[in-house]
């Protein structure tokens, strides 16, 4: 696995769990769909970081 997507993951458990601890702390009735979207909103943008970066270091060759 490559460590910039282990960190990702990584990175994507510490915020759901202070995105949670938060919410619980300042008493806001967040309930687990709610922290579910906002793991997976910010798993698409690590993915898509991820791809972008991916195609930059990996150029498609043009076949013309």
């Amino acid at each position: 696995m490559n460590d910039d997507l282990k960190f990702g993951l990584t990175v994507l458990a510490v915020l759901g769990v202070v995105i949670f601890a938060t919410t619980q702390a300042i008493s806001m009735d967040m309930s687990i769909a709610d922290l579910v979207v906002q793991l997976v909103q910010h798993a698409i943008d690590l993915l898509r970081h991820l791809f972008i970066q991916v195609r930059a270091e990996n150029p498609p060759h043009n076949l013309a």
